[in-house]
C-alpha cells in the first residue's frame, strides 16, 4: 500500500505547480466564510488547483470520507468515527433573531414565551425537530417549528418577513447586512457555542496534497 501511495500521490507536494481537485462537503456557513479567501490562496498561489464543493449533512459526510468521495468535511460532528481526524476551526454562539416589530421585541424573553412563538428551524439533515426539543421536553415545553429550511443564510430574510423566531450562529446574523432590522437577544435557554471542525480520513492524513489544504484551512479560520 506504501509503495502504491508513493506512485499516487508525490513525496513532496508543490502548490505552485500541482494540478488536483480538492472535493470539501460544508453547508452555506461554512462555505460563506471559508471559500472566499481560500479561493483567493489559490488564485494566487496554487493556480492549478480546483475545488469542488457539496452538500454536508452531517450524516452524509463520515460515509462521504469512508468511500472517498469527498477529501474533506467541514462542520459540526458531535460524534467522529474512530478512523476519521478532526480539527476544530473556529468555535460559534448562538442568538435567538426575530423582527424588530415582533410582538415577543418589546418583552423579557422567558422560556415560555420563547416555546409559544412559531419557530424557524434550520435542520441540514431535513429532520422536523432540532437540538432544543430534549431540553424543552425536561421542563415540560413544547415549542411549534412553522418553516425548516436546509440553510442558514435565508433566515434572516425570512425572519424580518414573518412572526417567526430562530435561534442562529451570530456570524449569519452580521454576514446578512440584515442586523439592523433584527431584534436580538440571547436564547432563553443555555445552548453551547459550537465547534465547527474539519474532518478527514485516516489514509489521507500523510498526504503532502492533503496535509497543504488542512494547513490553509487552518491558517484562514484563525482570523475568522
Amino acid at each position: 500500500m506504501n509503495r502504491i501511495r508513493q506512485i499516487v500521490e508525490p513525496v513532496e507536494f508543490n502548490p505552485a505547480l500541482e494540478r488536483t481537485t480538492f472535493t470539501i462537503a460544508l453547508n452555506d456557513l461554512a462555505a460563506n466564510l471559508i471559500l472566499p479567501p481560500l479561493i483567493r490562496v489559490i488564485e494566487a498561489f496554487s493556480p492549478n488547483i480546483d475545488l469542488r464543493t457539496v452538500p454536508n449533512t452531517h450524516i452524509n459526510a463520515p460515509k462521504l470520507l469512508e468511500q472517498a468521495e469527498i477529501d474533506l468535511a467541514i462542520g459540526v460532528f458531535p460524534n467522529p468515527n474512530p478512523r476519521l481526524r478532526s480539527h476544530v476551526l473556529f468555535t460559534s454562539a448562538w442568538v435567538c433573531a426575530m423582527r424588530r416589530e415582533h410582538p415577543l421585541a418589546g418583552q423579557k424573553l422567558t422560556l415560555e414565551r420563547y416555546a409559544q412563538a412559531k419557530h424557524l428551524l434550520v435542520t441540514l439533515t431535513g429532520e422536523p425537530t432540532g437540538l432544543l426539543e430534549p431540553l424543552l421536553q425536561e421542563r415540560g415545553l413544547k415549542r411549534r417549528i412553522g418553516l425548516t429550511v436546509n440553510q442558514f443564510f435565508v433566515v434572516p430574510q425570512l425572519l424580518i418577513n414573518s412572526d417567526l423566531v430562530a435561534i442562529l450562529p451570530t456570524r449569519v446574523v452580521q454576514l446578512s447586512g440584515l442586523s439592523d432590522q433584527l431584534h436580538l437577544t440571547d436564547a432563553p435557554i443555555e445552548i453551547a457555542p459550537s465547534s465547527v471542525r474539519m474532518m478527514w480520513h485516516e489514509r489521507s492524513h500523510p498526504h503532502p496534497s492533503q496535509a497543504w489544504l488542512r494547513t490553509q484551512l487552518v491558517e484562514i479560520c484563525s482570523g475568522i
